[in-house]
């Protein structure tokens, strides 16, 4: 029997997500999660005979779209092998939806691939747009551009409590220091997670000869970069779920780090 609810069990969720992802989940990871300052993953699940077959994460957040409002950031979302292709994940994405839009959350954002765009159409969301991963080797002359887009109209509130639980995530080291750039090196490549607000990214770090950045596509920042060379590795969608959102021209995106925005 299908059966739609949630839970706080983080060793059923670990455990869930190594099925559905058919890898290793660290338990670590999943109570990190559940330590946002902002309030706990939220784990909505679909249950065949009482074994989770699909989940999704809901990361508590606060979302400026030029008024501030409660949100949710999608995570970690999927459905075990036997029930692809059923319409289960739409169906627990519009039960995620309503869930929290039922706690005073009004506004969810997420990520996605296009395997999975269909899917969070069907069950409510919007796209927004696409976040795109640009590469390219620091050049010579530096160029000032924001670096998630132009006019700061959407944007995640990052409190100080909530950059120092951001850079405690298991299984990564993180880069901070005064200035205004915090990076990992992922796969052996400097990736720029966050910066504030404008800055001259070249002048920093120049013994990296390749940086990796997240951005909006067809934004300013982007295209500057494409301009001096960067190219654009691969994209995600951007959706959104909300009335108060409404994305329109160039607006600034914090930058991304898997789970976090």
């Amino acid at each position: 029997m299908i059966k739609f609810g949630t839970t706080d069990d983080l060793g059923e969720v670990t455990d869930a997500l190594s099925r559905i992802y058919e890898r290793p989940f660290d338990m670590l990871f999943v109570k990190w999660l559940s330590e946002c300052p902002y309030g706990a993953n939220l784990w909505f699940v679909v249950r065949d005979a009482g074994e989770i077959v699909a989940a999704m994460g809901m990361l508590p957040c606060v979302v400026d779209v030029g008024t501030v409002h409660r949100g949710v950031l999608a995570n970690n979302g999927g459905v075990v092998k036997k029930h692809r292709g059923s319409g289960l994940f739409a169906d627990l994405g519009m039960y995620a939806l309503k869930s929290v839009g039922g706690l005073g959350m009004s506004v969810a954002v997420g990520a996605c691939n296009d395997a999975a765009l269909k899917s969070h159409l069907a069950a409510g969301w919007t796209k927004a747009g696409e976040l795109e991963l640009l590469s390219g080797e620091r050049c010579l002359s530096s160029i000032l551009v924001g670096l998630s887009g132009g006019i700061p109209g959407f944007r995640f509130i990052r409190t100080e409590r909530w950059k120092w639980w951001r850079y405690v995530k298991p299984a990564q080291i993180y880069y901070v220091d005064d200035g205004p750039i915090r990076f990992k090196l992922y796969e052996g490549r400097m990736q720029i997670v966050e910066v504030d607000d404008y800055c001259d990214m070249f002048r920093y770090y120049s013994d990296h000869e390749c940086v990796d950045i997240w951005g909006m596509k067809g934004t300013v920042a982007s295209e500057a970069l494409k301009g001096v060379g960067f190219k654009s590795l691969f994209t995600r969608h951007m959706i959104v779920h909300g009335a108060a959102v409404g994305l329109d021209g160039e607006y600034r995106m914090d930058l991304c780090d898997n789970d976090t925005f």
